[in-house]
């Protein structure tokens, strides 16, 4: 087993007298049911590394979530894949040029986008973008894949107009941190992106924030790790970081068999559901159900209060994500 961040932790847990440092809990777990995990709950004491500046167990663990997502190099992050998708967009304004969004984006997209002062352009689809190209200089392109609902775009063509254009491509695949583990989920970015988003929290067994900034190629890795120090908190969390490290070893060694359990659960409801049809997706994991007719926003509140919880609805649609848990 390769879990640095979590083992380190553990073995300070077990030798800690008093803890005279933050946070104010001081990691004591005798308060309520909340602060069941509050040992955990560190800060860069010596011993435990630096997240923007580690060279010790948080850089070792960024080292393995590199090479088990595809990537050269990984950047973690406990402020969600919003504060990534920051990052990227400080990188793109370093380009000259416009950030090109093809198709829907979330809205850190475009409030980063502000914040830097970085000129956007957005379309539908790659014949737009061939369109466009021939009156504005794209320095970055931005897509998200997959989308809210399981669907994946053609990278191999975007990424193959990204080089024509002499653009990075930035991919939010904010919602594919789980395709690593599973060989019957599909493949994730990192043949095709030069940074890329991933929301480990989104579908993994991972405390709320927990994220990667990952990445191709040394330069565009240096900037978003500097670029990193400067705008992620200074007082990451620990406890998501133990997260991120013990759910990545878990699910390397367990993800085969934990997704197998998963589809077969998703095929045995589409079989036994009365009410609607399941939509197809790229990913079986998302599971879309479509209600013709239907304001589904309703159907969320009726299962929220029989305690059952959706992700979302949108228009006739209800999304569940769908985990071993």
């Amino acid at each position: 087993m390769s879990r640095d961040i979590y083992d380190k932790v553990k073995e300070y847990n077990g030798a800690v007298k008093a803890r005279f440092c933050m946070p104010g809990h001081s990691g004591v777990d005798s308060l309520d049911a909340l602060y069941s995990s509050a040992a955990y709950d560190w800060t860069e004491v010596n011993g435990l590394d630096n997240l923007l500046y580690s060279d010790g167990v948080i850089a070792n663990c960024e080292k393995k979530l590199a090479k088990n997502y595809g990537y050269e190099n990984s950047l973690m992050l406990t402020s969600g894949s919003t504060c990534g998708m920051l990052i990227a967009m400080a990188v793109a304004r370093s380009g000259r040029g416009v950030a090109l969004a093809i198709g829907d984006m979330h809205k850190s997209f475009f409030a980063s986008a502000r914040i830097v002062g970085e000129k956007i352009r957005c379309c539908n689809n790659l014949r737009e973008a061939e369109e466009l190209s021939s009156s504005v200089k794209i320095s970055c392109v931005f897509v998200t894949c997959p989308d809210y609902f399981g669907r994946l775009k053609p990278l191999k063509e975007i990424k193959e107009f990204a080089l024509r254009m002499g653009a990075l491509l930035v991919i939010d695949e904010a919602h594919s941190a789980h395709f690593p583990y599973s060989s019957l989920l599909p493949n994730n970015a990192s043949k095709y992106a030069d940074i890329a988003l991933a929301s480990m929290h989104k579908t993994l067994p991972v405390y709320g924030g927990g994220a990667l900034v990952l990445t191709n190629g040394e330069d565009v890795y240096m900037q978003c790790r500097a670029l990193r120090a400067d705008i992620h908190t200074t007082s990451p969390n620990y406890l998501v970081m133990a997260s991120m490290d013990y759910a990545d070893d878990y699910m390397a060694r367990r993800g085969e068999e934990e997704y197998a359990k998963v589809k077969r659960s998703v095929d045995r409801f589409k079989t036994i559901l009365k009410v609607g049809e399941v939509v197809e997706t790229d990913d079986f994991s998302r599971l879309v159900v479509k209600i013709d007719g239907v304001d589904c926003g309703k159907i969320c509140d009726a299962l929220a209060a029989q305690g059952v919880y959706a992700e979302m609805s949108y228009g006739d649609l209800l999304v569940f994500i769908v985990t071993p848990f």
